[in-house]
């Protein structure tokens, strides 16, 4: 099966960004907006039996996912350690941020991560060694804004408050960073999977933004949950 060398970039490229792959964010991408299920499908098998891409199990759900291999890696110019099929807690948190900007914006807002070269061009004066992330712009707020992960924990706030409190900390350290801060361009985005913790959250994080500047949004992405554990959500 002959494909161009222009997609197979787009599709590297993609995985590299949001650290996986699978045959829904593909098939919400623009460059393969309009291409049957079953040619996408087609696509990313010539792909893992070519060895530009490594396919493996999504944890419970009976889906799959992709990675990239060390091949394309090298194709990309990024570390070997890019590449490889990922352990169970940096799968979940890949899956979440994929949900989030690509899977969750057909009825919303387009959400893309921003690749290094982006944050270069438009935040040149943001750009240190260790920077972080992943960052997107919010189209909702038109803010800079860094994704933070909750991990499910139903009676745990305490952990990603501390996260957003440390991130505040360091952005009030930089004096780039806190220019944007006090002009209100910042933001950090919630993700968890339990609805139920979303007005906790909020009226924690809601406190932090008057005392600081910085804005918070929280996101529930409660059919992650299977993906986290193979049970129902719990009652709050």
């Amino acid at each position: 099966m002959r494909i161009p060398d222009s997609l197979l970039d787009e599709i590297l490229g993609d995985v590299a960004l949001y650290k996986i792959g699978t045959l829904a964010s593909f098939a919400a991408a623009d460059y393969l907006a309009r291409c049957p299920a079953r040619h996408i499908r087609r696509t990313v098998t010539a792909f893992v039996e070519q060895g530009h891409l490594q396919e493996g199990p999504l944890l419970t759900t009976g889906n799959t996912y992709c990675a990239l291999s060390e091949r394309s890696a090298r194709r990309l110019k990024l570390p070997v350690t890019r590449s490889g099929l990922l352990s169970v807690d940096p799968l979940i948190t890949a899956a979440a941020i994929l949900q989030f900007c690509r899977l969750g914006r057909l009825d919303g807002p387009r959400r893309e991560l921003l690749t290094r070269s982006q944050l270069e061009r438009f935040f040149p004066q943001l750009m240190r060694p260790g920077l972080g992330g992943p960052f997107y712009l919010d189209d909702q707020t038109g803010r800079l804004a860094r994704i933070r992960f909750d991990r499910a924990r139903p009676r745990r706030w305490d952990r990603i408050l501390q996260r957003c409190r440390r991130d505040l900390a360091r952005l009030q350290r930089d004096p780039p960073w806190n220019k944007l801060l006090q002009a209100g361009r910042l933001q950090i985005t919630v993700l968890t999977v339990l609805p139920q913790k979303v007005p906790r959250l909020e009226a924690e994080l809601a406190q932090l933004a008057r005392q600081s500047g910085l804005l918070f949004r929280v996101e529930a992405l409660p059919g992650l949950w299977p993906l986290v554990r193979p049970q129902p959500i719990p009652n709050p």
